[in-house]
């Protein structure tokens, strides 16, 4: 190494000082880190809460859907009836006006 460092004509660094940029090196690294992970946590908890409205939404909407199917099936259920009775009415006019 040292014959190395004779060669290039500059010093190297100490081993304190090769500890300390290493050192400094991680610290920057773990804060870098420690950001990201902040951020992904930050994001994670967004679309959390944009999934969980988005099934709200949804039971929201099939409970909608329900309601409105049951509804459609209770006029269709009173039409029928009212279609019987008119088909009844009309049987009954036909029998009439042939007496």
């Amino acid at each position: 190494v040292a014959e190395l460092e004779a060669q290039s004509g500059q010093p190297g660094p100490s081993g304190s000082e090769t500890r300390d940029e290493l050192t400094q090196s991680l610290e920057e690294l773990e804060a870098l880190l420690k950001a990201k992970v902040e951020d992904l946590e930050t994001r994670n908890t967004e679309l959390e809460q944009r999934v969980e409205s988005a099934e709200q939404t949804l039971a929201s909407s099939l409970e909608e859907r329900e309601r409105a199917e049951s509804e459609v099936q209770r006029v269709v259920d009173v039409l029928d009836v009212k279609i019987y009775d008119l088909n009844d009415l009309r049987q009954s006019l036909a029998k009439l006006i042939n007496k």
